[in-house]
């Protein structure tokens, strides 16, 4: 959405957007925990929001193995063992992104930065989620945010966690593309509080884009309690006409 306000219509303060950004492992079970093509489990743990979240994550084969797809060891590792295997995540909503336009190119060109500020909220974030995996009886795990990929068990997790020192090392993975358009009645607002793209006449938005706080939570309620308020204020618009 950004970027096709920016090109089509120079509306260049359509460039902002925030990711919710996840660091993940793989736990290894000592017996059988699932069967391919699992679902995702939908609890969660909240109890440190509104810092990060602790959940599951999809772990079905396919999705485990393109984690270590870099690392022989550990792919074989995970090709003989995945059914004893599954993937977690801690989840957060730092970081900001821009979606930068070039003349010369046509494909759009997208930076995403995360301060170096959030460390030691990620590694916590990272001991929890390794200390609650150990606890629910996983023998080792396999750090898969880590560029330095690692198997890590209960005796040395804290102590290899620990020794990260910068948010580089670590890989991200991300969902929910959320923001760039902000919404209301202020002069600087992009749309109007329905979703209605100022000093344009028939042009609406209405996905997560309008959503510019800091959700952290799936937004798929948010994106449809928003979309459905501003249609049907559309249409009673239109029936005025």
């Amino acid at each position: 959405t950004n970027s096709l306000l920016k090109k089509s219509l120079k509306i260049s303060r359509a460039k902002y957007f925030n990711f919710h950004p996840m660091i993940k492992i793989i736990a290894k079970y000592p017996y059988q925990i699932q069967n391919i093509n699992e679902d995702v489990n939908s609890h969660q743990i909240t109890s440190h929001y509104p810092d990060f979240i602790i959940g599951n994550a999809a772990s079905s084969k396919q999705f485990m193995l393109a984690s270590v797809y870099d690392d022989e060891y550990l792919y074989e590792n995970v090709r003989k063992n995945w059914r004893n295997m599954s993937i977690f995540h801690s989840t957060f909503s730092f970081g900001e992104g821009k979606v930068i336009n070039l003349p010369i190119i046509d494909k759009d060109l997208y930076y995403y930065n995360i301060k170096n500020s959030n460390l030691n909220l990620i590694k916590n974030a990272l001991m929890e989620m390794s200390k609650f995996v150990f606890k629910s009886g996983a023998a080792e795990i396999i750090l898969i945010s880590s560029k330095n990929k690692q198997m890590v068990t209960i005796s040395n997790y804290e102590q290899t966690i620990s020794s990260i020192k910068k948010i580089k090392q670590l890989i991200f993975s991300s969902v929910h593309i959320l923001g760039g358009v902000t919404m209301g009645e202020n002069n600087d607002c992009i749309s109007d509080s329905f979703g209605k793209i100022k000093n344009f006449n028939n042009l609406y938005v209405n996905d997560s884009s309008l959503i510019n706080n800091k959700l952290l939570k799936n937004p798929q309620g948010t994106v449809m309690t928003i979309a459905l308020r501003n249609i049907e204020n559309f249409i009673g618009n239109y029936k005025k006409f």
